[in-house]
C-alpha cells in the first residue's frame, strides 16, 4: 500500500472502526440492560409517558401556541419551510 495511502486515509478509517466499536459495545451493554425485566418495563413505561405528555401538549395548547406547534412539527417533514415564528409574550 503506498504510504501517501495509508497517511490520507489511516486517521478517517481508524475513527470509524473506534466509533463502530463504541457502537457495538453500547449495543450489547443496552442488550443486556434490556434483559432484564423491571428495567424494560421501566424504560416501556418512560417511552409511554413520554408520548401521552407530548399528545397533551399537543391537544391542551391554546390557538396562538398550537399554530406554533404545528408549524414546528411541520418544519420537521418539510425542510423547505422556515421555522416557525417567535411568538410575543404576553
Amino acid at each position: 500500500m503506498p504510504d501517501w495511502f495509508r497517511r490520507l486515509y489511516a486517521t478517517p478509517l481508524r475513527l470509524l472502526a473506534l466509533g463502530y466499536d463504541l457502537y457495538m459495545a453500547n449495543r450489547g451493554h443496552l442488550k443486556s440492560l434490556m434483559a432484564r425485566p423491571r428495567v424494560a418495563q421501566v424504560f416501556r413505561a418512560l417511552v409511554v409517558l413520554t408520548a401521552v405528555l407530548w399528545l397533551l401538549v399537543f391537544l391542551f395548547a391554546d390557538e396562538r401556541h398550537g399554530e406554533r406547534l404545528d408549524a414546528a412539527f411541520k418544519a420537521l417533514y418539510r425542510p423547505d419551510q422556515p421555522p416557525a415564528t417567535q411568538i410575543p409574550a404576553d
